[in-house]
């Protein structure tokens, strides 16, 4: 019956021969134990003046090991030092030794406190199912390139991210954006599913001078959206390329060159060619490259403090795509040489925020022509009689705005106005004229996770020609009413994780109707029903 007693005598006789030990504790962690590298040092407490190390209790939960250094001090600390005990407490670090006052260093901008080494993980995404009471699922029915968003379709965005720091003051990060469409397996029963690789560029910062960044790799080079609408109305780029950046002070500028090849035949054209041994082969007879090269200044004004803030940012984009010959491989007579073409883009976009909580605006303005009229991911239409676009133009004016109450109410606002021609001589052409489109979504909070939304929007075209299938001059235009509970995880109108019920009332005047082919059944809607219900979330996401 001895053996049993010495078991429990031992152990216990160690603990308390351990917790005796000075500058030690039992509850240090494994990077202490192991010798790794220390846990960073937590915020300071907010009145230094009248607390002391080892008064706070998060001191004492973060011990260090007498051979790791104390963290220096920032310049806010040093102005206003907590007082030291003079002696060794257990947990706490010695008081230093007192030193002569260093010359007062020039105040440098930090890195942003999310700004984390090691991997890091993102995501935006949006899922839902919905019925339109007759059968099917729920429909949209936009006649606008840029429709309201909500109804739109299952779509997901994966961030991968690797942050490192090599040096002091060098910042590296990797970023890796997967993105998946709306073909869910549990829905079409097909394992196939269309993924898309939308970000993997790597990034370096404060390069050599702080506020010097540079990237290199696959990117979506965006600036500023109208949520409502899923539309980036100045810069929204999707490249192959590099860029450079430089910001000092409240200015930046940024200037990228990137590249695309579309697969169209007026790009790319690949042909089977006879072989050696009576076989074929493939060769590439079109190889023409789309060179994108866009720059950008931003100067921002006020906003601190909760102050009003404004910025003005100027853009420009310019394209280019080389000459090229199409069935080079067909005798000379039956070959079409194709011309070189390019295009421009030039805009302006001012902005407000704090003047209320989470409140911003945006306007945009921007002139388009020749290739940069279409978008750098679009084929063009409508082209001359040489196959080229640099007759074609695009107006845009945009206007997204979001403005908050503290507690009960928000609401959010996306419109704009386009006109777009093509690069053909015609002077009357259906796909030539104005459209127009509004959204407007308020909410009431009657909780901090439930609230109720309504939204209405309006979207109509103007366009300059007959239409094809009428023969008459026909004015579009489409209606729509949500109402929409909400259980929201966040503050205010962008709040997110979401959950949505949505009722949708759809009306489609007789032009809208008739705009749509004759056999297509979205002709016989002029009033419909869209019910579903939606989930959205974004955290830590490149772009929401």
């Amino acid at each position: 019956m001895k053996a049993p007693v010495s078991i429990l005598v031992h152990p216990l006789a160690w603990i308390c021969l351990l917790g005796a030990l000075p500058g030690r504790s039992l509850a240090q962690g494994p990077e202490e134990a192991g010798g790794a590298a220390p846990t960073p040092a937590r915020p300071a407490p907010k009145n230094p003046a009248t607390s002391t190390a080892a008064s706070t209790p998060r001191a004492a939960a973060t011990p260090r090991t007498r051979a790791t250094p104390a963290p220096r001090p920032t310049p806010r600390t040093r102005a206003t030092p907590a007082p030291r005990a003079t002696g060794s407490t257990p947990g706490t670090n010695p008081a230093p030794l007192a030193r002569p006052a260093a010359p007062a260093a020039p105040p440098r901008t930090l890195p942003s406190p999310s700004w984390r080494t090691g991997f890091g993980f993102g995501s935006y995404g949006r899922i839902g199912v919905s019925t339109d009471t007759q059968g099917g699922p729920g429909r949209q029915l936009n006649l606008a390139v840029h429709g309201p968003r909500l109804g739109e379709g299952p779509y997901l965005e994966l961030d991968l991210y690797y942050r490192m720091r090599p040096y002091r003051d060098v910042r590296l990060q990797t970023v890796v954006t997967l993105a998946f469409n709306e073909q869910l397996f549990h829905f079409n029963g097909d394992w196939s599913s269309a993924l898309a690789l939308r970000n993997l560029y790597l990034e370096g910062l404060d390069l050599f001078v702080r506020g010097l960044s540079v990237w290199v790799g696959s990117r979506m080079y965006r600036g500023d959206d109208i949520y409502l609408l899923d539309f980036w109305p100045l810069d929204n780029l999707n490249t192959v390329g590099g860029g450079v950046s430089y910001r000092f002070g409240r200015t930046s500028l940024a200037w990228h060159l990137g590249v695309n090849r579309l697969r169209d035949q007026y790009q790319y054209q690949e042909v089977p060619v006879p072989g050696l041994n009576n076989t074929s082969e493939i060769v590439v007879l079109l190889n023409r490259q789309r060179m994108i090269t866009s720059l950008k200044a931003e100067h921002e004004m006020g906003g601190h403090d909760g102050k009003l803030g404004a910025k003005l940012k100027l853009y420009g984009e310019y394209h280019f795509l080389p000459a090229g010959t199409l069935d080079a491989h067909l005798p000379e007579d039956e070959q079409e040489h194709l011309r070189a073409d390019h295009g421009w883009l030039a805009g302006l976009q001012l902005g407000l925020w704090g003047f209320g909580p989470r409140s911003h605006a945006n306007l945009f303005v921007r002139y388009a022509q020749g290739l940069a009229a279409y978008g750098e991911l679009a084929i063009p239409f409508g082209l001359a009689a040489d196959k080229r676009a640099k007759n074609a133009r695009e107006v845009l004016i945009a206007l997204s705005a979001n403005f908050e109450l503290r507690r009960w109410f928000g609401v959010q606002l996306g419109a704009y106005a386009r006109y777009f021609k093509d690069a053909d001589p015609n002077k009357y052409d259906w796909d030539d004229g104005w459209e127009y489109v509004a959204v407007l979504r308020p909410h009431l909070f009657l909780h901090k996770l439930f609230a109720l939304a309504l939204e209405l929007s309006y979207q109509a075209r103007d366009p300059a020609g007959l239409s094809p299938w009428t023969h008459r001059a026909e004015t579009p235009g489409v209606a729509k009413l949500a109402v929409m509970p909400l259980l929201t995880f966040g503050k205010g109108t962008y709040g997110r994780p979401q959950f949505r019920l949505i009722y949708m009332l759809i009306y489609q005047n007789d032009s809208a109707r008739m705009s749509y082919n004759p056999e297509d059944p979205r002709r016989m809607i002029k009033l419909g029903h869209y019910i579903g219900v939606g989930a959205e979330w974004w955290f830590n996401s490149t772009y929401r």
